[in-house]
């Protein structure tokens, strides 16, 4: 899922709320460039970003390359990290 604008934010938080989940942005492909992956070929450019405060950081070890969404505020950790996940999904 590709979050685009602080209204795709505040309602994403009114169902992400109590454990922190993964939102497909990654910087795996360029250290420091964030890129919304939504599958082969479709790879965006944020339009739109929340990062908290000090973030993104590469912490720990210099390997954070995925973002995840707590309480509104984004942040990055390692990729491997075990967590929730967002998923996006487009009804016919």
């Amino acid at each position: 899922m590709s979050i685009s604008a602080q209204a795709d934010n505040d309602d994403l938080g009114k169902h992400v709320v109590q454990v922190p989940a993964w939102i497909g942005l990654t910087d795996q492909y360029s250290e420091g460039s964030f890129v919304w992956y939504e599958g082969p070929g479709q790879i965006y450019a944020p339009v739109f970003t929340a990062w908290a405060n000090l973030e993104p950081d590469n912490k720990p070890n210099n390997n954070a390359d995925c973002a995840m969404f707590t309480a509104g505020a984004w942040s990055d950790e390692e990729c491997s990290t075990a967590h929730a996940y967002v998923c996006e999904y487009v009804y016919p």
